[in-house]
Parts: structure tokens; sequence; C-alpha cells
């Protein structure tokens, strides 16, 4: 309780710190990613797998946070909504991007194989989810479902099959696209790049201030949990809907700042690792959930609303994943149509989400 217990605030002042608290991620999430980029070169790593584990482990931390403490305090609901909430959210941030800052199509300028593995390995994550709260908790161990037990495994595998692919891709498209031609699509390219800002630091001194930014973000993102759990009794929406749309839509902040700032840099595969990535860390937090959760399997926990959640985080990727198959660059209103596609399904995810909010899925 003590500075954390937000109830006792009025509903503005709640807001204001829940703005704060976002404005605060959005500063430290732009500045690791610039620290990620770098890293990623001097300790000769894929842009690809940094995106997946480094990046994406780190601007999840609010996620982290915010799970675990609504978790451990038994607002199971308002945990796991955040959880498939953020997963949509955050891959409307690539159609964000794709908005603002590509001349054409995103998907286009990213012909990278091991993207498409990634993609694929998350539909898998999501759809044991799914099946899951379809056919509700078969036991535990420890008081962890086996559900959660089995998709720790599967991130787990996936982080290894990832990691092995990345060096040695089995096939590229027929035409590949320069880094010097990826930075050229970008509408507000970074007038500095990585090796400008930082590039006289040393790799000790980036890898301090990354895991001091990554820190920063998990204490921030307490903080929001606390607060999206006072606003969803003071706004009367319900944990179900504050869970699936303001707390993950805050949250997902570093992924925002540092997808933006992947892309102002012409580094577009790492902004879509790090969303994949970020996505599938997101599932793995239904088993730390679970540890932190004392009252049954925590996917038994879960609404109509997050079971929509779920099922269109399936869709949006797969969106995206025939976009990079099909590499076509025709656009609508100056976005790739796989981006535009995925604007309309998160409004629509709203409404679903909204109608549905406080009912019982399983």
């Amino acid at each position: 309780m003590g500075f954390l217990d937000f109830a006792q605030n009025s509903l503005v002042i709640n807001l204001i710190f829940f703005a704060a608290a976002g404005v605060f991620i959005w500063f430290v999430g732009t500045r690791i990613s610039y620290f990620a980029d770098l890293l990623s070169d001097r300790l000769n790593l894929g842009k690809a797998f940094v995106g997946l584990l480094i990046l994406a482990l780190a601007t999840d931390m609010p996620e982290i946070g915010t799970t675990v403490s609504a978790s451990a305090s038994g607002e199971a609901e308002l945990a796991i909504s955040n959880i498939f909430g953020g997963v949509v959210f955050q891959t409307l941030i690539l159609a964000l991007a794709d908005l603002i800052f590509v001349r054409g199509a995103l998907t286009f300028f990213t012909p990278q194989p091991v993207l498409l593995l990634q993609g694929i390995l998350l539909i898998i994550l999501l759809a044991i989810s799914l099946m899951a709260m379809a056919i509700g908790e078969l036991g535990t161990v420890f008081g962890v479902g086996y559900w959660s037990i089995i998709l720790l495994g599967v991130y787990l595998v996936s982080l290894f099959v990832s990691q092995r692919y990345e060096g040695r891709e089995a096939w590229h498209p027929d035409t590949d696209i320069s880094d010097e031609e990826r930075a050229e699509v970008t509408v507000f390219r970074a007038r500095r790049t990585p090796q400008d800002r930082f590039g006289t630091w040393s790799t000790r001194r980036l890898a301090l201030f990354f895991g001091l930014g990554t820190l920063a973000i998990l204490i921030a993102g307490v903080v929001l949990a606390n607060i999206g759990d006072a606003l969803a009794v003071q706004t009367g929406l319900g944990a179900s809907f504050v869970g699936a749309i303001l707390l993950a839509a805050s949250t997902s902040l570093p992924e925002l700042s540092t997808t933006f700032t992947a892309i102002r840099i012409g580094s577009f595969s790492l902004a879509f690792s790090n969303i994949f990535g970020s996505n599938s860390i997101l599932l793995l937090l239904v088993f730390i959930s679970d540890v932190f959760y004392h009252e049954g399997s925590i996917l038994d926990q879960a609404t109509r609303g997050t079971i929509v959640s779920a099922a269109i985080g399936v869709i949006v990727t797969g969106i995206y994943l025939a976009g990079l198959i099909e590499r076509r660059d025709r656009t609508v209103l100056r976005m790739g149509i796989d981006s535009a596609l995925i604007l309309v399904l998160y409004l629509i995810s709203v409404v679903l989400t909204y109608g549905v909010r406080g009912a019982v899925g399983g």
C-alpha cells in the first residue's frame, strides 16, 4: 500500500500520475533502443535476435511489473487482460509506424525470413493460450497450471530456434533491399544515428545504462499497474476493459518509442522482431503470473474480452506474416494494406472488448 495506494486519490490526480508515468517510460524507451542497436553491432549479435530477446525483454518491463503486481494482489482479470490486450496493441504499433514514418508498405522493406519464423512461433503461443482458455486447467504443479508450464516450454524452444535460424537462413527473397534503401523510405528519418549519439561510449557503459533503463521501466510499470487498478474502479469501465485497452496501451509505450526509433534509423528488422519478441514475452508472462497468483490457475480467470483479444492477436500477426511473404508495395492512405487492416481490427477489438467486458469466458 503506502504511496502505491492510488485508490485514495481523485480520478483527475490518478490520470495525471498515469500520464506522467507514461511520458517517463517513453523517454527511457527511446534511449534504450539506441543502446540496443549499438550493442548488437559491438557484440556481433543479429538485430532480429536482439529485438526478439534483449530489447523485447527491456521494453516489456512495464508489462512484467503490471502483471506481477496485479497477480500478486489477486487482480487476475486485470493481469490476464493486460497480457492479451498488449499483444494486439503492440502489433498496432507497427501499423502506426507504417502510417507515420514509411513511404510505402512497411512489410515490403523487411524481407527477413527469420521474422516469418518469429511470427509463426508467436501464433503457436497464442493458439495454445486460446486452447487453454477453452478447455480449462488440466492440473497444477506447485500451484502453477500445466498450460502455463507448456507456454514456458514453447517460448524457450522458440528462442532457441530463432537464434539458430538467424545465423543460417535457409532461403532468401529474390530481391533484397539494402540498409540505405530502407533508410531512404523513412519519412521522419533520425538526424543523428546511434553511433552519432552514443558511439563514444564504451560497451560496458552502454550495457550499464541499458540495464538501468530497464530497471527504471520496470518500476514505472509497477506504478502503472496500481494506477490502472484504481482507474478500473473509479471509471466504472471494469478491470478487463482497462487492462486490455488503457493499461495495455500505456505499458506498450516502450515498444512504441523503440519501434519508432528503430524505423527512423532504418533498422526495420529490429522494429519487427522487437514487436514479435515483446508479444512472445507477454505470453511467457502467463507462466510468471500463475506463479504469483495463489487462487488457482490464472487462465481460468479469463473473460470473453480476454479471449477476443487473444483471437485478434492471432489474426493481426497472421496479416503481417502474409504481408511479409507477399511483399507488395501497395498502399492505402500511404500505408501498407496489411497495416490498414490492422488499424481497423484494433478499433473492432476495442468495441468488442468493451461490449463483453466482465463476462466470464470459461
